[in-house]
């Protein structure tokens, strides 16, 4: 198991982070989710059922990974707004 992990880091790594920054522009956050990626990849390899290419189910993890990220800033915006308009 642990061969096709590192097998998997190396063949997709730099393709999922391509990915990932085309979508952030921000190299920091593009390293952190496909490390984010690589996490799911290891907790979720068993539960992979091989009806799609593993590079699609990869780039399907990045994609949920880089909208959660969304997610999380939006809410943090939201926060800081009320934040502001509570200490007026």
């Amino acid at each position: 198991m642990q061969r096709l992990l590192e097998k998997l880091f190396h063949t997709y790594y730099k393709d999922i982070y391509r990915y990932l920054y085309s979508l952030t522009h921000d190299a920091s956050l593009s390293e952190d989710l496909a490390s984010d990626v690589f996490l799911e990849v290891v907790k979720s390899i068993a539960s992979f059922r091989g009806e799609a290419d593993m590079k699609t189910w990869m780039f399907s993890i990045a994609r949920h990974k880089w909208i959660d990220s969304l997610r999380k800033k939006n809410r943090r915006v939201e926060i800081e707004v009320l934040s502001e308009l509570v200490g007026e």
